[in-house]
């Protein structure tokens, strides 16, 4: 922004939750993981796409893990940690049928033990993203802010929780026709957004972004992401990052069980 006008708007982007985010949801309410925003400059990746790469995966009776093929060499040691997601098997990355995995173990480099379910052994030719979810920052941060607009900004909110009704896909930007398909027909999304404002740059290109509940710069980020596209801020303009966290719960109407419960 610049003078109270807006001057560049990108469009919508995903994220990722980091380890320490989600071990955190345990403990500690939703919006307090993404009180402050922190900026920066630098260029590590948050993910590794495969590209022409496609992988198998299939049950290793020897170590009793599964294993992970890729159809050219494409891990290193350093990947243990991070999170091996197939492409087109469950897009929800929820429940053992996901192929969703932390990589446990690096044997060569086509192959690499996951920590996944059993369903995962029909993983055959897919394409896949290795997804840096161990970081805890940035690679260089130049600032941070929980200086929040509470207005109303291009006709949306600036901070605030929105419900949508049971059943209903979340719409993310009507502009791009973006939209949240979620499995349940029963389900609730509470949309959660805060508008940080960073104060009059001194002019820096930023292309990487993150969110904590913590004021000082470190190992502390709960979600973090590269910008798609770097934002250039010039002297005497100010950035502003719309920050959104969709919660989903189902079923909303209440299921009367009639059977026996094992636990």
């Amino acid at each position: 922004m610049e003078q109270g006008r807006i001057v560049y708007q990108s469009p919508w982007a995903p994220n990722l939750i980091l380890n320490q985010g989600m071990d955190a949801i345990a403990t500690t309410l939703i919006c307090n993981l993404f009180t402050y925003c922190a900026i920066g400059t630098g260029s590590s990746p948050f993910q590794d796409i495969s590209g022409n790469v496609t992988a198998n995966v299939a049950f290793d009776a020897t170590s009793g893990l599964y294993r992970a093929t890729a159809s050219n060499p494409f891990w290193s040691s350093g990947d243990v940690g991070k999170l091996f997601v197939p492409q087109g098997v469950n897009q929800t990355g929820i429940g053992l049928n996901s192929g969703n995995g932390s990589i446990t173990a690096f044997i060569n480099s086509q192959n690499v033990a996951v920590n996944i379910g059993s369903a995962a052994a029909s993983v055959s030719g897919v394409t896949f993203i290795d997804y840096y979810v161990g970081r805890t920052g940035l690679s260089s941060e130049v600032q941070r802010t929980n200086t929040y607009l509470t207005g109303i900004t291009d006709g949306l909110n600036d901070c605030g929780t929105t419900y949508s009704n049971p059943g209903q896909a979340l719409q993310l930007d009507p502009g791009l026709n973006q939209t949240l398909q979620l499995t349940y027909a029963d389900v609730a999304v509470y949309n959660h957004q805060r508008t940080f404002q960073f104060p009059s740059d001194t002019g820096h290109t930023y292309t990487e972004v993150g969110f904590s509940g913590a004021s000082g710069a470190g190992a502390n980020l709960n979600m973090a992401a590269l910008f798609s596209t770097p934002v250039e801020v010039l002297a005497g303009q100010e950035l502003v990052v719309v920050y959104q966290v969709q919660v989903a719960v189902a079923p909303v109407t209440p299921i009367i069980f009639n059977g026996a419960l094992q636990l």
